[in-house]
């Protein structure tokens, strides 16, 4: 996997746009995850269907087809999701390690190879470096992670909603109601979360900035020994 392009200009601010020129590094990799995982997300809707034909024919005593042959097909039906969702799994853990691997190298290339003093292109105190490696690149592959299951949420509640609205408007929409109201109540709430996550950086940052001089101590003191 390739580091992505030093530019000087129009560099992204923002996670979202970070998070999209990180996906145009490897785009390949996140679609195979992004259709593994929708697909994941979808197939209950496929596992209704074919469960409602086992209703049916139980209730209606039809003839032809056999029960057990639409039950087998349930069956590996769920036998199918599960091993989407293995597929899945696996080749999201190494998008995932590519996700935090290219922005640590960029970082690392900027101190060693750009012009300029390192100094000026890091926090200043040891625990906000340590941060910006560990934390700020966990949190940038956390928003491509975030926008697979949201996409899976997305579209199988999309096609979930339409088939219930065909059956029953009126029930559908009280259904639908508690849901708009939470998606209310989280964008309400959502520059106070961001204030949190904010504020819950610092204390990890001071206890590395903490740990620093006591392990340049001890490096010191092995050294002289």
């Amino acid at each position: 996997m390739t580091a992505i392009p030093a530019t000087p200009v129009d560099v992204p601010r923002g996670s979202p746009r970070v998070a999209w020129r990180l996906l145009r590094n490897d785009p390949g990799a996140y679609l195979i995850a992004l259709g593994s995982w929708v697909l994941f997300w979808c197939l209950p809707l496929g596992s209704g269907f074919l469960l409602k034909g086992v209703l049916d024919h139980v209730a209606t005593d039809a003839t032809g087809v056999s029960v057990w042959a639409v039950l087998a097909v349930l069956g590996a039906f769920e036998v199918g999701r599960w091993l989407d969702l293995w597929f899945s799994a696996v080749q999201w853990h190494g998008a995932w390690a590519g996700w935090l691997t290219v922005p640590r190298l960029n970082i690392l290339r900027s101190l060693a190879v750009d012009p300029g003093p390192a100094s000026d292109r890091l926090p200043g105190s040891p625990g906000d470096a340590v941060s910006r490696f560990r934390d700020d690149c966990q949190d940038l592959a956390a928003v491509l992670d975030v926008w697979l299951d949201f996409s899976g949420a997305i579209v199988s509640g999309a096609v979930a909603f339409t088939v219930m609205a065909l059956i029953d408007l009126r029930a559908t929409l009280l259904v639908a109601l508690p849901i708009v109201v939470v998606l209310g109540v989280a964008t309400w709430l959502t520059p106070k979360l961001r204030a949190w996550r904010r504020q819950a950086r610092y204390p990890p940052a001071r206890s590395a900035t903490s740990v620093s001089p006591r392990s340049s101590r001890s490096t010191a003191a092995s050294e002289e020994a």
